[in-house]
């Protein structure tokens, strides 16, 4: 079947599609994450440089401290005679003074020092003078040994030993030993020789702590013939011995980028080196590249996932369009043709199953357009239905008013006439503006003016007045403009008698009520009925509002004159117009009506339908 063989040529092109995209998506990410690793890298090579000029200043720092040991015999004469060997004019007891005064020197520059463990100064002529009180016997022949190969000249930084063990003050330290000769200005030789016993231990967790504060990258150094430090505290290298490290670092140094790869602690890393002259040690910074690359997957986590995510969807899409693409059509095509057969008048069209709206995202617009279409045409029937029932209704409510009209103003004019007769006060007015009230009620018309609606709620006011003496306060503020325009007939009075009814509890020593009207728009009328009564809370207006506004919930929610007023204007008008509230508990309720100016010709048809409704 050509339906069949075009589902499968889909099917296929949908899956050759997803493979293109899931490749094209593959290759973006692999470019993106060389692009971010190669900047990366930049970015942690240029750290580690600095992180190793930083280190290489800090050993600087401790070199510059032990200097001043190499100038004690400029500050006393009988101190540059002793480490001269000059002494032949100093008597005995000066020149055990001056050593004294060496050694206290000494040790006071060691206290100064805080790097400096131990220092001993040895002369030409094999005379010791130490900062400490006892030394081991075969200390200088020790230290001896590790120089004496070394042909010393002046500016030479001096020799460092290898890290090793040494018991001072009966304390065992970590020491790296300083050996270096001291020079007099006249002469080419040495007058003596120093040996600085550095504090490693302090040295190390110097460096630990700041390897700590750095989390990216780790470092080492490497001395001669060995590793001083590493921030890992492990074996240097799996594979490479200490002599390949440091010909490695040697090379490297060499070129001028001083970086590369080096396999450390089993792992290929980046490495930055530098040289530190004095010292002769190598500073390494490195970086394994594997912890690199997590690093910067780890930052790009957010992608991954959102990459993920849009793999996984358009996967299921693809499967999803290209199995169902054509039954959802049919079945809604096969619905759709059901519904069109519906022809009673009233009768509500059925929805689309939504359990059966598969298919793709067109299908599922066509769907839901389709429901949305059904759902607009059901709300419609079922307001229709609504405002014929207030129709009915309001057509009942004229014809109950139409009892007897003649019955009830002879009554009416018999009671002012005996009031009249016998001197009552009020009740005259009081049947006059019921009588005008009756009369305005049932007269037969639907369209009315603005003035008067405000005189059949003057009426109403007025005998509420008399009731209530010196409570109350009416304001009347309408444009004369809007005066004569044509309104829908009965729409204030049962307002203005709500807010007497609920708005005005007798709390307050003068309830005052006004009537506002004003031209929203060129045929568009607002009027404002306002009390300032008890008010209403937040959450009861908007129930009130939400009901007059979808006719949902109507005795619950708005009171049975502001339910029939607005049924009214929304059934003459249309959903356009209506009443909605404002209020503030204590202080005010303001309820609007949103009319229309109605027409010479809209009001001669509103007066037929009227007198069909009477006859």
């Amino acid at each position: 079947m050509r339906g069949r063989g075009g589902k499968k040529s889909f099917q296929q092109k949908m899956m050759y599609g997803f493979g293109a995209l899931f490749a094209v998506s593959l290759l973006a990410f692999l470019v993106f994450f060389i692009r971010s690793y190669r900047r990366e890298m930049q970015t942690e090579i240029e750290h580690m440089e600095e992180y190793n000029q930083q280190l290489a200043m800090n050993l600087d720092s401790v070199l510059d401290n032990t200097d001043s040991f190499l100038y004690l015999h400029f500050s006393d004469d009988k101190i540059r005679n002793l480490l001269c060997s000059d002494d032949s004019d100093i008597d005995p007891e000066s020149q055990k003074a001056a050593e004294e005064n060496l050694e206290e020197y000494l040790k006071l520059l060691v206290d100064m020092g805080h790097d400096v463990l131990r220092a001993v100064i040895v002369t030409e002529d094999g005379r010791l003078y130490k900062s400490v009180e006892e030394i081991e016997d075969d200390y200088i022949e020790r230290m001896d040994r590790l120089t004496k190969d070394v042909h010393w000249e002046k500016g030479m930084p001096g020799y460092f030993s290898p890290v090793h063990k040494e018991t001072i003050s009966l304390v065992e330290h970590k020491v790296v030993s300083v050996i270096r000769p001291v020079w007099n200005i006249v002469q080419e030789e040495p007058i003596a020789t120093i040996y600085l016993d550095l504090d490693f231990d302090k040295l190390s967790n110097q460096w630990y702590r700041s390897a700590k504060m750095n989390q990216s990258f780790e470092f080492l150094i490497l001395g001669e013939g060995q590793v001083l430090f590493d921030s890992q505290k492990g074996d240097a290298s799996e594979t490479e011995t200490i002599e390949e490290l440091i010909q490695k670092c040697k090379t490297l140094v060499q070129t001028e980028k001083k970086q590369g790869l080096l396999k450390l602690h089993g792992q290929e890393s980046v490495i930055s080196v530098t040289k530190h002259e004095d010292t002769g040690w190598y500073l390494v910074q490195y970086l394994p590249v594997w912890g690199l690359a997590l690093q910067i997957l780890g930052n790009m986590s957010v992608l991954l996932v959102v990459l993920a995510a849009v793999i996984l969807i358009t996967a299921a899409g693809s499967y999803a369009l290209a199995k169902w693409v054509s039954r959802p059509v049919k079945e809604l095509s096969e619905f759709m043709g059901s519904v069109a057969g519906v022809s009673l008048e009233g009768q509500e069209i059925s929805l689309f199953p939504q359990k059966k709206s598969e298919g793709t995202e067109e299908i599922q617009q066509m769907i839901q357009s389709y429901n949305a279409m059904a759902k607009r045409i059901n709300d419609n029937i079922i307001k229709e239905y609504i405002y014929r029932l207030n129709q009915k209704q309001a057509e009942l409510k004229m014809l109950q008013f139409q009892i007897n009209p003649h019955f009830l103003y002879n009554a009416l004019n018999t009671i002012s006439s005996i009031a009249q007769l016998q001197d009552v006060d009020y009740i005259p007015e009081i049947a006059s503006g019921l009588s005008d009230m009756f009369r305005y009620n049932i007269d037969g018309r639907e369209i009315v003016s603005i003035r008067e609606e405000l005189t059949q709620t003057e009426n109403y006011m007025c005998i509420q007045k008399i009731r209530f003496p010196e409570r109350f306060s009416v304001e009347i503020s309408v444009a004369e403009e809007l005066l004569d325009c044509k309104i829908l007939k009965f729409i204030l009075q049962p307002i203005v008698e709500n807010s007497y009814k609920y708005g005005f509890t007798g709390k307050k020593k003068q309830d005052i009520l006004r009537i506002q009207g004003c031209r929203e728009a060129d045929k568009t009328i607002v009027l404002m009925v306002e009390d300032n009564g008890v008010g209403m809370e937040e959450e009861k207006v908007q129930a009130m509002n939400e009901a007059l506004a979808g006719e949902v919930g109507f005795e619950a929610a708005a009171g049975i004159g502001l339910r029939n007023v607005n049924a009214r204007i929304k059934n003459y008008y249309g959903d356009s117009c209506g009443i909605w509230l404002e209020s503030c508990p204590g202080k005010y309720t303001r309820v609007y009506l949103r009319v229309k100016e109605i027409e010479v010709s809209q009001e001669k048809r509103g007066e037929r339908d009227a007198g069909n409704c009477c006859r």
